[in-house]
């Protein structure tokens, strides 16, 4: 596939960005606490208070495995964004050292 790198437009500080926003939802999904005890004691029926308590057990199940996939999107999206400044710093190069080159030769 050809890729002619002047079409291509990548915006790092968007990605890191979108990055920042999964981190703050994952961390405030890490920190919920955990107070349906307390919900569950305050209800004053053994039945709903039951409810509560399955309710939060797979509420506390689902939080971990939604702060697990926010977790590796975080670190995917800095994949990206460690990769695109690689490739930038590395088509820089390359340009300087092809205009030195250029420069020798026409010499």
């Amino acid at each position: 596939m050809l890729w002619r790198m002047a079409d291509l437009k990548f915006d790092t500080a968007a990605l890191a960005v979108s990055r920042t926003h999964v981190d703050r939802a994952r961390d405030v999904i890490s920190r919920t606490s955990e107070s349906a005890d307390q919900l569950a004691g305050a209800v004053g029926h053994d039945g709903l208070a039951q409810t509560v308590r399955s309710f939060a057990s797979k509420w506390t199940i689902s939080r971990t495995r939604l702060a697990e996939h926010l977790l590796f999107i975080s670190d995917v999206l800095h994949a990206i964004e460690q990769t695109m400044e690689d490739l930038e710093r590395e088509m820089a190069r390359n340009a300087r050292e092809f205009g030195e080159a250029t420069d020798a030769a026409s010499r």
